[in-house]
């Protein structure tokens, strides 16, 4: 069967995590149901781009946004590469099939002093599991990294000696982040508290801790110190790359850091507030200085 050769691909070669693997699989099956329903013949691997167009046709119809369509797009162009690669079909019935485009939406990264207090003792004190829970979230604000990435962290892939952390991206793609001291210093006593045995840094009865879990941690906690809406994993991979950038770092080394493939990606977190260009504006605009020289002048 082409659609479970294709999950097992991404399993077992890329290496996706399960949560991606879910998604593709759901998406391709979705699209099964939907040409078993309208077309003669149901062979996903006969279709042309007149049964493609019509299933994005079809998604909107049912009331499914861009993003939502845009990511059933991407399933089904995945697929049809690798059965064009490995000459299941002779023609890419996906080659003419664009995305749609999406309404742009801001992710409005939490401040400095929100982390500051989301990062406080006292938030974890009452909690069972608050040790755990603040190191978790400590552990994203201070790496950038994302959810899958940190429930995946085995305990030997910390190296405390040179203050390094292996991290396995997307597509298994390894990389390797520096760890600050205040951070080096957290997992130290983290790790020094914990099951000898365990291969995680994070379990839950002997096994990684559940996606949905660690979403709900994040939810709770931020729910705590802010009204926003977002409480999420992503908005405080969003938080660390924006205060990076906006404390000088540059964009390439902060791409590093995040595990882009494309500097494209990173250049979302570049956006500046009104108030941080007027700064920048009066202390390095030469017009700016003549007009606060003359203010300087006039007062003496």
């Amino acid at each position: 069967m082409p659609i479970p050769r294709f999950i097992s691909h991404l399993k077992d070669e890329r290496r996706y995590s399960p949560h991606t693997t879910c998604a593709y699989e759901r998406d391709l099956y979705h699209f099964k149901s939907f040409i078993d329903n309208v077309t003669d013949d149901s062979d996903i691997l006969k279709v042309d781009f007149h049964t493609i167009r019509s299933y994005v046709v079809h998604l909107m119809e049912e009331g499914f946004s861009p993003r939502s369509i845009n990511r059933h797009i991407s399933s089904l162009r995945a697929f049809y590469r690798y059965m064009l690669r490995h000459s299941y079909i002779n023609k890419d019935p996906m080659t003419r099939q664009g995305n749609l485009k999406e309404a742009s939406h801001v992710t409005v990264p939490y401040s400095e002093d929100e982390l500051k207090e989301l990062l406080s003792h006292k938030l974890y004190e009452k909690d069972e599991n608050g040790v755990r829970n603040r190191m978790i979230i400590e552990m994203f604000y201070t790496l950038g990294i994302r959810r899958a990435e940190l429930i995946g962290i085995k305990k030997d892939n910390i190296d405390l000696s040179s203050s390094t952390i292996k991290i396995y991206g997307k597509g298994a793609k390894e990389r390797i982040i520096p760890l600050p001291p205040p951070l080096k210093k957290s997992l130290h006593d983290y790790l020094s508290s914990q099951y000898t045995g365990s291969v995680y840094l994070f379990e839950e009865k002997e096994k990684k801790l559940p996606e949905t879990l660690v979403y709900r941690i994040i939810n709770h906690y931020l729910g705590l110190v802010t009204n926003k809406t977002k409480k999420s994993p992503h908005v405080l991979r969003h938080s660390f790359a924006t205060h990076m950038i906006e404390n000088g770092a540059d964009i390439s080394s902060v791409k590093e850091l995040l595990g882009h493939s494309s500097l494209v990606s990173t250049q979302v977190y570049t956006h500046t507030t009104i108030g941080k260009l007027k700064s920048v504006y009066n202390h390095s605009h030469p017009r700016s200085r003549d007009n606060r020289d003359k203010g300087e002048t006039q007062k003496h």
